[in-house]
């Protein structure tokens, strides 16, 4: 068997971070959502990995070329015709009889992956959220597919389960793709296709996945790490050695971390590679660095994520933010969330679902690559600030 990982989409809706970077390589952490979901598909043992791409490729190539997997993957450009079946007809001609399709900006994990792969008829992974009017919500019966009805009006959804970005198909699903209209957005839609392949009485299995994150939007993108971050960790108490306390978890730590006196993680944290933690921080909880991070001398990082090669410098302040690779954020700068970061943690350690939701207007600011912030600016909450802008003043 085969699987095709659709990584060709502009990730509009994650603008400022994909200016730069393709919304696949967004880090999860600290690595790329791509790398996460072919890992998990390298552990199939399947026959190949196709990987279709248009926007960034040579970023997405970059990218393949640190990886190691057993699984063969080669790239494919993306036919000219937009959408998620034109994506997949891209692949055609390489598929075998029956294939996986995945993509590449859903956070799953390796157990729902399966689920899907070992089913013995065409499947759709399907997930239960709070806001399914945002989706493709499917209707249901004994388990198996009846109907998807995209973007439905609240209130008017036939469920609260939507389709997942996972599949398994047969050679029958391009015959229905190569025979598609246009949506009203103009592109050719997978949804239409399996529709058609109902409407024609081919059974379609229902397989719930319960750990995704459609990461389309930022706070989707924060949601994903902190997911990833309560996967990983167990509570308990954990002493990184004198004058370094880690409360409420274990942190997932990289190699040569240098943690200043007074440094307090309250976990879960994940810190990487080669990151400094000056004297007197706080950082956590549900906060991610990237490698290469810097954070200064009694600063405060919390429900955040920090990429790579980034630095923080003293006395800064920042909540339910992202801010991305190679930013400068000078002395005594305050990035507040909607929300404050001590609520958004208390959604998440409650182990119910329907709590863990995070909104738009909960995040602080989210930053592109390479904004420097002078000194003792204050950002207002759900900023957006496109990549290597200087932001000076008083306030955004």
């Amino acid at each position: 068997m085969k699987a095709v990982v659709l990584a060709a989409g502009l990730g509009e809706r994650l603008k400022p971070l994909t200016y730069t970077c393709p919304k696949h390589l967004m880090p999860v952490l600290g690595k790329p959502l791509l790398y996460r979901i072919l890992s998990f598909l390298d552990e199939l043992k399947l026959d190949e990995i196709i990987i279709v791409v248009s926007y960034l490729r040579e970023k997405i190539s970059q990218f393949l070329s640190r990886v190691n997997l057993k699984t063969e993957v080669k790239l494919v450009d993306q036919i000219p015709k937009k959408g998620t079946a034109a994506a997949l007809l891209s692949a055609k001609n390489l598929l075998s009889e029956e294939f996986l399709v995945v993509y590449g900006d859903v956070f799953l994990s390796m157990k729902d992956l399966e689920a899907v792969a070992r089913q013995q008829t065409s499947a759709v992974g399907v997930a239960k959220v709070a806001d399914p009017w945002n989706y493709g919500v499917v209707e249901i019966k004994d388990k198996y597919l009846l109907d998807v009805v995209e973007k439905p009006p609240p209130g008017k959804e036939p469920s609260n389960l939507v389709l997942a970005g996972v599949y398994k198909f047969s050679r029958k699903i391009l015959e229905y793709l190569e025979d598609l209209s246009p949506s009203p957005r103009g592109e050719y839609e997978l949804t239409d296709a399996i529709k058609l392949m109902v409407k024609d009485g081919f059974k379609v299995k229902c397989v719930e996945v319960l750990s995704w994150v459609d990461v389309g939007r930022p706070h989707d993108l924060l949601k994903a790490n902190i997911i990833a971050l309560l996967e990983r960790l167990k509570t308990c108490q954990h002493n990184l050695g004198k004058g370094r306390v880690v409360t409420q978890g274990i942190s997932l730590m990289g190699s040569n971390v240098k943690l200043g006196n007074g440094v307090e993680i309250q976990a879960p944290v994940y810190i990487g590679d080669n990151c400094v933690v000056e004297e007197g921080c706080r950082i956590g909880p549900f906060t991610c660095l990237g490698d290469n991070s810097y954070i200064g001398a009694n600063s405060v990082v919390a429900c955040s994520v920090i990429m790579e090669n980034s630095i923080v410098k003293e006395g800064v302040f920042i909540e339910n933010s992202i801010v991305g690779e190679g930013c400068t954020i000078k002395n005594g700068v305050k990035i507040k969330g909607g929300i404050p970061a001590t609520l958004l943690a208390r959604k998440f350690k409650v182990n119910k679902p329907a709590t863990r939701q995070i909104s738009p207007d909960m995040l602080g600011a989210v930053m592109g690559e390479g904004v420097t912030i002078e000194s003792h600016v204050e950002i207002k909450a759900r900023t957006l600030i496109p990549p290597f802008r200087v932001i000076n003043g008083k306030g955004v």
